[in-house]
This record gives C-alpha cells, sequence and structure tokens, in this order.
C-alpha cells in the first residue's frame, strides 16, 4: 500500500487540485492522510466541506501549526502503507500513473529508500534551479540520477526507511530538513534517486510563507544543524562560513547572523543531542556523486 501525506495550511484552491489528481491515480491500493495545519476554523471547515468525499481519506486536525516536519511525522505515524508518497498542498501529479510507476520502481530496487520526483514550477513551466535536487544545474533533467539530496515538494520514502532515521527533526521549523534526513538515509546504506518519470507541478502560493528577514533566518540556522548533526566538525567549518556569507548577500541584514548565532548558542546543548555523524564510507560515496558536503 501506498499512503499519500499531504500537509495543509491556509491554502483552498491548492489542495482540492492536490486531491484531485491523487484521486484520479490508476493505482487502487492507497490512502490519503490529510494533515491540517491550519489555526483559523474557516480554513478547516473549508476543506471539510469540500473533501468529505474523497474516498479513503484520513483526515487528521492539528490543534496547531506543527510546521513541516511536525506535520509529516505524524502523517508517518497514521499511515499504513510501506511507501509513504509526500506531496505539498499546492503541487499536483501531472498524470495519473504516478503512484504505479512509485509502487513498480521501489518493488524493483530495494536498495532505493527515497524517489525524488521531477517537480515543474506552474508559472514558468520549467524546473525551477531551488528545485532540482543537485548543485550542477546541468544534470540532464529527464534522466534517472543518483542524488544525495531530495526536495520536500514531491517525493516517496519507503516507511521502514522514515523510522531507522528517526523521521524529521522536528525543531527544523521551515528549510533543510530534507537534507538533513537526506544524510541520515545515505548513512543506513539507502540510495536516493531523481525520477522524472513522476512529474509533481507546483504552483507556489504566497499564502503561509515567511517573510525576507525570517526565511533567511531559518534557512541559515537550520543548515548550521544540519552540519551540526551529521557532518565531520572541519565540514561543518566550511559550511559555517559560506553560508554565512551566502545569507548575509541574500538579505542584506546583520541581525539575521547575530540573531541565528544567539539562537544556536542557547540551544546548543539540544542540538548536539542529535549529533550522529555519517559514516567515512558514505562521506565516501557522497564524493562520487553531486553532494551537498561543503556547500
Amino acid at each position: 500500500m501506498i499512503s499519500v501525506i499531504i500537509i495543509t495550511y491556509r491554502r483552498k484552491e491548492e489542495i482540492l487540485k492536490c486531491l484531485e489528481s491523487i484521486v484520479s491515480q490508476d493505482y487502487n491500493n492507497y490512502e490519503i492522510i490529510l494533515i491540517d495545519n491550519n489555526k483559523e476554523e474557516h480554513f478547516s471547515e473549508y476543506i471539510l466541506n469540500h473533501a468529505k468525499d474523497v474516498p479513503r481519506l484520513k483526515y487528521i486536525k492539528n490543534n496547531f501549526n506543527s510546521s513541516v516536519t511536525g506535520g509529516r511525522n505524524l502523517g508517518v505515524l497514521h499511515a499504513s502503507g510501506d511507501i509513504c508518497v509526500f506531496i505539498d498542498d499546492d503541487a499536483f501529479f501531472e498524470k495519473n500513473n504516478a503512484l504505479t510507476l512509485t509502487s513498480e520502481k521501489m518493488n524493483r530496487e530495494k536498495d532505493v529508500g527515497v524517489l525524488a520526483y521531477k517537480i515543474i514550477n506552474y508559472s514558468s513551466k520549467n524546473v525551477e534551479r531551488k528545485e532540482f535536487p543537485f548543485k550542477n544545474k546541468k544534470i540532464d533533467k529527464n534522466t534517472e540520477t543518483e542524488a544525495s539530496y531530495f526536495l520536500g515538494g514531491a517525493h516517496a520514502i519507503r516507511r521502514n526507511v522514515f523510522g531507522l532515521v528517526e523521521g524529521y527533526p522536528e525543531d527544523f521549523i521551515y528549510g533543510m530538513e530534507e537534507l538533513d534526513i537526506s544524510f541520515r538515509i545515505l548513512d543506513k546504506g539507502f540510495k536516493i534517486l531523481y525520477f522524472p518519470c513522476v512529474i509533481a507541478w507546483h504552483n507556489p502560493s504566497i499564502s503561509g510563507r515567511l517573510e525576507k528577514k525570517s526565511y533567511w533566518k531559518n534557512i541559515l540556522e537550520n543548515r548550521l544543524k544540519v552540519g551540526i548533526r551529521n557532518l565531520p566538525w572541519r565540514y561543518f567549518a566550511i559550511n559555517f562560513i559560506i553560508w554565512s556569507l551566502k545569507v548575509l548577500k541574500e538579505s542584506k541584514n546583520i541581525m539575521v547572523l547575530i540573531e541565528t548565532y544567539s539562537s544556536l548558542l542557547r540551544n546548543r546543548k539540544e542540538i548536539q543531542k542529535g549529533r550522529k555523524v555519517i559514516s567515512n564510507k558514505t562521506i565516501k560515496k557522497l564524493k562520487l556523486i553531486d553532494n551537498r558536503l561543503y556547500y
């Protein structure tokens, strides 16, 4: 069975289009787990009224916005499938064979832990740089390629692999959570495969997104947490320098760095409790493919 997990927050029309693309799939052995992170009741009422006839739907109302990481963990907790497919509430599958292709690939290649789907931006009609899971943007976007990480917009993970790495870190409020779990999945000996046979269209909604300063603070803080949690200190040091300079350039706000460093110092003991450094074997493997050890 496949469990399709969606976290929704402040999006009405978008979530209905997403659900429609799942219900139309030609694969019948699936369930939909919808995590409602909305605090405003009118959003929840709208979803319930319009999705009440959706088959195989498990609707779970959160009493608070548990963010993407908490929502995904909650979804897996309620999942019955061996494969968990995640898709953003402002995305939808292009074709009705997405789940069939996913099931066939996962059953055929047992060493694949994650499938990273091809994500096309609805407005530009292109695969955007930030939604392509490779540093080298010249890699063929239509060819299956082993990757070192995946992106959250649309992907599939084996449920047992998700359990082995203990799910997403719930203190990652926004950004870099997929990179963190990617390091841990690779360290367990599983592959991450870019799988362009399945296409998801992403129509980014401005609703529920962070303003510029908060966005870059979260990105920097979480990227440094990824290094602390997973990488040898020499790699963390390089990450620290590169990402601090990048975020300063992009945000044009020194307070973003000061607030980030202060937060990391305050929470350093708790962050280091989750430190599980990837093995030398994993590092050697990463160096053979397009990787994010340094950036």
